[in-house]
């Protein structure tokens, strides 16, 4: 097993937890729960704000576009980034093989999919209870990391590294 490819593999999900302890920090989230999935996948839920959507908005897909839209990378682009450079969302979803994103505001739940980075149909939007929050499904891209799994150690072990307000719930399934 290649550490490195792990360890950037894991920076996927961490870099969708931090937006979470940012929202918690801020005052507005005080739970995630990050479920592991079959199949490579996990599924990061948040009870913060949720990305900012309104319903009927015409600038709901310039928004989430200008949180996720990527572009499909390559396994040699992939191997000539050296660190993973994981300051934003976009990297994320361009390293995912698919990505889903469900932001829970306002009584609507808008919900957009992505396979490498980019949007495969309009925003979506149905009505839910009054949840809130973001959730982010993901299953990185095994063209570029294979077939290994999470491990629950690794991210329970980051997880006690970071500096997370006491308000915050981080449930690890």
């Amino acid at each position: 097993m290649n550490k490195n490819l792990m360890d950037n593999m894991h920076e996927l999900i961490y870099e969708v937890i931090r937006n979470s302890i940012e929202e918690a920090k801020a005052g507005f989230c005080t739970e995630v729960q990050v479920t592991l999935l079959p199949n490579q996948e996990v599924d990061i839920k948040d009870n913060g704000r949720g990305i900012p959507l309104v319903h009927g908005s015409d600038h709901n897909e310039e928004v989430l576009e200008n949180i996720l839209a990527g572009h499909p990378i390559t396994c040699l682009e992939y191997a000539q980034m050296g660190d993973l450079p994981m300051e934003n969302l976009r990297v994320v979803n361009s390293l995912c093989e698919h990505l889903t994103v469900k932001v829970y505001r306002d009584g609507k739940c808008f919900t957009q999919d992505y396979v490498r980075g980019i949007a495969q149909h309009e925003i979506i939007c149905s009505e839910t209870d009054n949840e809130h929050g973001t959730e982010i499904i993901l299953k990185p891209d095994t063209q570029i990391f294979g077939e290994m799994a999470f491990s629950i150690e690794m991210i329970n072990s980051w997880i006690a590294a970071q500096a997370i307000p006491a308000s915050l719930l981080i449930r690890l399934m």
